[in-house]
């Protein structure tokens, strides 16, 4: 019976101690070595890559501009201090790419769209695409080969936001 009541004790201590330890954030220790803390990710997404961008802007016969941008921050091949992002299309004249110096793209910083790079294009629906010398030179650096083309409709203070590589 004294054992009952030492053993009832305990309990109530040990219970006792366990619900004043208790809050409402559980806490987790976790021991990380210097490389695996490396590799955490911050909550705020600290690790994300941050995007790579190019664009151009074009002027339209009627007024105003217009800007084709794309992503290219999944396009592992390529490396913005040795490649181009090139553009061609109907309101280029399918120029063949790499030979119409202003139809290079810009990397975009900080968010800002590209001045304007002196082509005067149609407004209206154009076919387009994209193409690089990270793949290949001239037609052969197309973003993939053959058909589909890009389709977009060119109108005044319109932006085109693509994603190198992703057919549409």
């Amino acid at each position: 019976m004294i054992a009952n009541k030492y053993l009832l004790i305990a309990f109530a201590v040990f219970a006792s101690l366990a619900f004043l330890s208790c809050d409402d954030e559980p806490s987790v220790s976790v021991i990380q070595t210097e490389e695996e803390e490396e590799e955490v990710e911050e909550p705020d997404g600290g690790d994300e890559a941050e995007a790579v961008v190019y664009g151009l802007t074009v002027e339209l016969e009627a007024g105003g501009e217009f800007t084709f941008l794309v992503d290219v921050t999944d396009f592992e091949a390529f490396n913005p201090e040795e490649h181009s992002i090139i553009i061609t299309g109907a309101p280029f004249g399918w120029t063949e790419p790499g030979t119409v110096e202003d139809q290079v793209m810009v990397q975009i910083e900080n968010d800002q769209m590209p001045e304007p790079s002196g082509i005067v294009v149609e407004g209206g629906e154009a076919e387009y695409k994209y193409f690089s010398d990270a793949i290949a030179a001239g037609w052969d650096g197309g973003e993939w080969e053959g058909d589909p083309n890009r389709v977009t409709t060119v109108a005044e203070g319109e932006v085109q936001e693509d994603v190198f590589g992703v057919e549409p």
